[in-house]
């Protein structure tokens, strides 16, 4: 088989699938040796890992790759893992959850397919519990602070995250509401204006699979 060929490499990806880890893994290492970005391989070689709960090995591969494949669905896939890892772990882990999430955002946060994740970031944020009116107060500094960056990413859901800013600002001061009002209106001004351009770009068609 010729090493460059993609939709040879495809059909072999697809066909590694259905191998046992052990049968599967030199085969993947052989494929990203030739495709090292392939956001799509590394998803589906992290994630023979993840279903039989060897956790250090999807750690060693995430490593890997993330920093090299800043790819949405990769990403998403790390943060569903560090969840998954953290959800027994309490505070702890809701913490170390909290962290993923500001390192993946730091790296595909501005990526036009991102929506989803600032707005599961967010959820998370509000689902988080506090003890004290200080731990609170923190909490909705944090999630202002996640919105304001969330909104001025042209995604295709940012309509959403508009709203969805405005009624937190409400439930929270109607007084902090004037107070950011004109920061709103400018930016949402600005934001808008590159939405429609982004999206359209993003919807182009993508010529090769394995950034899927």
């Amino acid at each position: 088989m010729d090493i460059y060929n993609v939709e040879a490499a495809e059909i072999l990806a697809h066909e590694t699938l259905n191998l046992p880890i052990g049968e599967a893994a030199p085969i993947y290492e052989k494929l990203l040796a030739t495709f090292p970005t392939a956001a799509k391989y590394w998803k589906q070689y992290v994630e023979s890992y993840i279903v039989t709960n060897d956790e250090e090995t999807a750690k060693q591969i995430f490593s890997r790759c993330l920093l090299t494949c800043p790819h949405i669905n990769l990403w998403r896939c790390y943060i569903n893992f560090i969840k998954k890892v953290n959800s027994k772990r309490g505070s702890e882990g809701l913490e170390e959850t909290k962290k993923a999430f500001d390192f993946m955002l730091n790296y595909v946060g501005n990526d036009v397919a991102s929506g989803p994740v600032w707005m599961e970031y967010i959820a998370f944020l509000k689902s988080m519990p506090v003890m004290t009116p200080q731990e609170e107060s923190h909490r909705m500094t944090t999630i202002r602070k996640v919105y304001q960056k969330a909104i001025l990413v042209p995604t295709s859901h940012v309509e959403q995250l508009w709203k969805d800013y405005d009624n937190f600002e409400n439930s929270v001061s109607r007084t902090l509401v004037s107070r950011f009002s004109v920061w709103i209106t400018n930016h949402y001004e600005k934001s808008s204006q590159h939405i429609t351009p982004s999206i359209q770009l993003a919807k182009r068609p993508v010529f090769s699979p394995l950034v899927v």
